[in-house]
């Protein structure tokens, strides 16, 4: 299997989410990796695994061919200021999808658990 996520961000929603004042290309990356890593503990309580690259950060004006296509329609959200949010996940299964038992609850860490390495 294999995949890609896709989380933008108006410019005012990601300003305003970023207490810390990184780049907006470095925060947008750090949001997609956050929510990568959510997407992976679920499925990993689901018994599958999942491996992961660090996001990559590219401009809105290189997605402008995928967005205008048919087929492509992401989950947005609107905030109460007018900025905006979008996710877009698309896999691939390439053969069989093996599924091993879930792991025991202690195994696996809380969505906001540190975890260090």
């Amino acid at each position: 299997m294999n995949g890609a996520a896709l989380l933008g961000a108006s410019t005012s929603t990601l300003r305003r989410s970023n207490m810390r004042g990184t780049s907006d290309r470095d925060w947008v990356a750090e949001l997609a990796n956050q929510f990568i890593g959510r997407f992976k503990l679920k499925l990993l309580r689901a018994g599958f695994e999942l491996w992961s690259m660090a996001p990559v950060a590219v401009s809105a004006r290189l997605l402008a061919t995928a967005v205008s296509q048919p087929d492509f329609a992401p989950i947005s959200f609107r905030d109460t200021q007018g900025g905006s949010i979008a996710l877009w996940i698309e896999i691939e299964i390439n053969g069989p999808v093996k599924m091993t038992a879930p792991a025991a609850d202690g195994e696996i860490p809380h969505e906001g658990d540190v975890i260090l390495f």
